[in-house]
């Protein structure tokens, strides 16, 4: 039996107890550990946010030994995806290379590798699909996956093609494939570069091109609002071969790039290709309408989900009544979709929808979260406090201007800190967001801050409805005028906010903050920013907090009930 047959084949024995998902990803790999009785304690950790290593697409080596503490004796069922390769073939390539096998085999991690053991397989946007339904609040909806690309259509072809749209039916029970759209790779001859017909690709390339990062897709559609769209007569490999590549940024830091002279030219790339990022998806959408009228609800999911800017402005329009876009729909997810996949195949009939009410980003590392023992001990020699009225104090602090570190329980499974790995400020403060660049984030300019608000008065200050629902900062959404100048700071050059919502289900502790924030200002609205610098993965650890306090100029963090000062 070949091994592409082994692995796919369905691995039948007694009903396991854990689920594993391995994303073995070119960016953004990632393990879950999925108890088959009980889905919502899942585990999710990032090669990254153990590395450190940004975006880190290592051989998932880190994640696992961390969890393989809770996996011991246990019968366990693994499925995993690489996205435009094989597992079996990057693996037999580390191993032509470096003592791969033998490393795995002295970490006992032997049953992870596909060189060792046959392992289940299922396709990129399958796991993304199922990543995105693994906590959904919908039981009737339309699933879109649209990415960068995904699993080859037929990986023994000379010229491959890949997925990079995929269009899924959900009604319960049953995930069923309705559209899928494939890409191929062709390389220049003028600028040596490679290109597709891809929307994703198309928005990869302007990144590579602009901040010469390909996984910089969110600065583009934050810098889009500054250009001019150049318009796009011809294809996007065409629009892509035209541009000068002599003028791509390739010097490093912060500071060249703002003081580039081909600034104006970065400027129009990027607002010509959120331009036609936006033209593609709503022509797709609104096909897809028309061919499922009676679906009220769509989830969007995949890298192109993270794109905040078009999907408040897909809300605005009111195409479907709800949409959901999960808190990982990038690479990040593909551990938990490729788990999520193998533990409904065989449990089918028990998926369950995740109400709003209960919708969390915060299923990382159990033991990421916090405990008294750990704070004194990793903190002895600082000034640490447990103030009686613990959370007035806080906005005490935050109301006189300080800009506070707030590391609560679990750390989160996506790129957004959601209020247990944040970084805290007051919309009051004069100059907060001139501070926070220069001297706390390291960010470029341009680049707007998210903000959390209170589910209940959320539309009190932006431009939704009564009761819409962001509970992972996915959509960018317009400030009422009447705020609009006490919240620039947490707005964007086009009047929208990348702002989250919060019910005080979803976390206890910032909600009350909110709330005593609000007595003191009026608004129960804070910034609410990533508890990292540029360029650096999110805080997984109270020690890396410890090293972020240090070599920050931050004077006050907050972890669980204790406030902590240099």
């Amino acid at each position: 039996m070949t091994h592409a047959k082994k692995c796919l084949e369905r691995v039948e024995h007694m009903e396991p107890e854990y689920f594993v998902g391995l994303g073995k990803t070119i960016f953004n790999s990632s393990v879950a550990i999925v108890p088959r009785l009980a889905p919502q304690e899942s585990e999710i950790v990032l090669t990254e946010r153990l590395t450190r290593v940004k975006n880190s697409g290592a051989w998932p080596e880190a994640p696992l030994l961390a969890l393989l503490p809770s996996l011991a004796g246990k019968s366990l069922e693994i499925i995993e995806n690489r996205d435009v390769q094989t597992s079996h073939s990057i693996e037999t390539y580390y191993n032509q290379r470096l003592p791969f096998s033998e490393r795995v085999k002295l970490l006992k991690l032997e049953r992870f590798s596909t060189l060792q053991s046959p392992i289940r397989w299922c396709t990129h946007h399958w796991a993304h699909a199922w990543s995105a339904l693994a906590f959904a609040p919908f039981s009737d909806c339309l699933v879109l996956v649209l990415d960068g690309a995904g699993s080859p259509q037929d990986s023994s072809a000379k010229n491959k093609t890949y997925e990079y749209l995929s269009l899924y039916r959900w009604n319960d029970k049953k995930l069923e494939l309705l559209d899928k759209k494939f890409l191929n790779f062709t390389e220049s001859k003028i600028s040596g570069q490679t290109f597709s017909e891809g929307i994703g690709i198309f928005y990869e390339k302007a990144s590579e091109f602009i901040f010469n990062n390909k996984t910089e897709a969110g600065k583009v559609m934050g810098l889009a609002p500054f250009g001019e769209s150049l318009g796009l007569q011809t294809s996007y490999t065409e629009f892509l071969e035209s541009l000068d590549w002599q003028k791509q940024f390739l010097c490093k830091g912060k500071k060249a790039w703002e003081t580039s002279v081909n600034m104006k030219l970065y400027q129009d790339i990027a607002a010509t290709v959120q331009e036609n990022f936006e033209n593609f998806l709503f022509n797709y959408i609104d096909e897809i309408k028309e061919r499922y009228p009676a679906t009220d609800h769509l989830i969007l999911t995949g890298g192109c989900a993270m794109n905040c800017t078009f999907n408040g402005k897909l809300i605005a329009r009111n195409i479907f009544k709800q949409v959901y876009v999960p808190p990982n729909p990038g690479d990040e997810g593909i551990g938990l979709g490729s788990a999520m996949s193998a533990l409904y195949d065989r449990n089918e009939n028990d998926w369950k929808p995740t109400p709003w009410i209960k919708q969390t980003s915060s299923r990382g590392l159990k033991n990421s979260a916090p405990t008294d023992e750990t704070i004194a001990k990793v903190f002895a020699g600082f000034k640490v406090a447990q103030p009686n009225k613990f959370l007035e104090e806080v906005a005490q602090r935050l109301d006189r201007g300080e800009i506070i570190a707030f590391f609560q329980g679990r750390s989160e499974i996506g790129p957004r800190s959601l209020g247990n790995r944040s970084i805290l400020a007051s919309p009051t403060r004069s100059d907060l967001k001139r501070y926070l660049n220069e001297h706390v984030k390291f960010r470029e300019e341009f680049r707007p801050y998210g903000c959390t608000v209170q589910w209940d008065k959320a539309h009190e200050y932006f431009d939704v409805d009564e009761g819409f629902e962001n509970p992972f900062m996915s959509f960018a959404v317009p400030v009422k005028e009447k705020y609009k100048l006490i919240l620039k700071d947490l707005s964007h050059i086009d009047g929208t906010s990348r702002m989250q919502t919060l019910h005080r289900e979803q976390n206890v502790i910032f909600y009350d903050l909110l709330g005593e924030v609000e007595k003191l200002n009026g608004l129960p609205i804070l910034l609410n920013t990533s508890l990292n610098v540029m360029n650096e993965p999110i805080v997984e650890t109270v020690a890396d907090l410890k090293r972020f306090f240090e070599s920050s100029c931050i004077t006050s963090l907050v972890v669980g009930s204790f406030l902590i000062q240099k």
